[in-house]
């Protein structure tokens, strides 16, 4: 769902009747329509066009009074249906996928070794950007390319002299 520029004006009545409120401690589960992923859906009229709204990301601006839109909503207690402020907080979106996903940006980025065991430290790790960044240990760097030229001199079976 593409983020809007701006939240329009939230009906506040209309939003909390969808909100079984518990304790401060507990969650607050949305109690209205949700999307495939389990998060809350919220719709508001803008001009006649129906617009739907992640019931989070309004709980924030409802709660809180102001929600930043460069930043997204994290779930602190993993509850993708919560709606309690205690639990959401505002982060980068690099920070919500390393710190709260089993994707493998967040897997690998957390990693603080090689596969082959070889520390990643400033002095040792190469950065390559191909698309997306890379970190690429200079040990075992090394290790691929003299393994790759030897192969190359191995099996060659042409040289330059032949061909003049």
């Amino acid at each position: 769902m593409p983020r809007p520029k701006e939240l329009p004006e939230i009906n506040e009545e209309r939003f909390l009747k969808f909100i079984d409120t518990q304790s401060e401690d507990e969650c607050w589960n949305w109690k209205g329509s949700r999307n495939i992923d389990g998060y809350g859906i919220f719709s508001v009229q803008i001009h006649k066009k129906k617009m739907k709204l992640y019931a989070h990301r309004v709980a924030v601006k409802v709660f809180r009074g102001a929600l930043n839109l460069d930043l997204v909503v994290d779930h602190t207690c993993r509850n993708k249906a919560c709606c309690n402020p205690n639990h959401l907080r505002e982060v980068s979106v690099r920070i919500n996928n390393t710190e709260n996903s089993n994707s493998f940006s967040a897997i690998n980025t957390r990693k603080t070794h090689c596969a082959r065991g070889h520390e990643y430290s400033d002095e040792n790790t190469v950065y390559r950007e191909t698309g997306r960044t890379r970190r690429i240990c200079r040990i075992c760097r090394k290790e691929d390319n003299q393994r790759h030229y030897r192969y190359i001199r191995k099996t060659k079976k042409y040289k330059l002299s032949d061909f003049i």
